[in-house]
């Protein structure tokens, strides 16, 4: 059985031939079956500024499939291995470069040891770091809510 679906150009780039989907079907509900992306449609349709590609998935049809019924298609999402993530405030600007700093000398206050970091993903708070740090690796950054000075008398 061959299923159509329609697929943002944002995300069409995202899916490859071979890659396999979830079918859920409204008439069969709690039922998923596996499908397979057979062809992208590289000629894509242009509605009010948004092109939508056709995109077919093939599943082997069961007794209970019928043409024409309604369903929903899911395309699992790339994952990564674990990567750390850290503060963006950890992150620092270097001469074109994203640096994290990996030493801390307290006698002269100084942060120590730039090592340049490829990003991932953020969510605002916090950024993924693609390269240049694994997890467990120690790194420094300046943080406080406040400051206060107190001077002795």
């Amino acid at each position: 059985m061959l299923i159509a679906v329609s697929i943002d150009e944002l995300d069409v780039l995202s899916l490859s031939l071979g890659q396999q989907a979830e079918l859920y079907l409204d008439a069969l509900p709690a039922t998923s079956f596996t499908a397979t992306v057979t062809k992208i449609d590289p000629e894509g349709e242009n509605s009010g500024g948004n092109t939508k590609y056709s995109v077919t998935l093939a599943l082997d049809r069961t007794a209970r499939m019928y043409p024409g019924m309604n369903g929903t298609v899911c395309f699992p999402r790339a994952q990564r291995q674990k990567v750390p993530a850290v503060p963006l405030a950890a992150l620092e600007e270097d001469g074109g470069r994203i640096v994290i700093y990996t030493a801390y000398d307290p006698e002269t206050d100084r942060l120590l040891s730039p090592v340049e970091v490829k990003t991932g993903l953020s969510d605002g708070t916090d950024v993924e770091i693609l390269s240049g740090l694994s997890i467990g690796d120690v790194y420094c950054y300046r943080y406080a809510d406040s400051i206060s000075y107190m001077t002795e008398q």
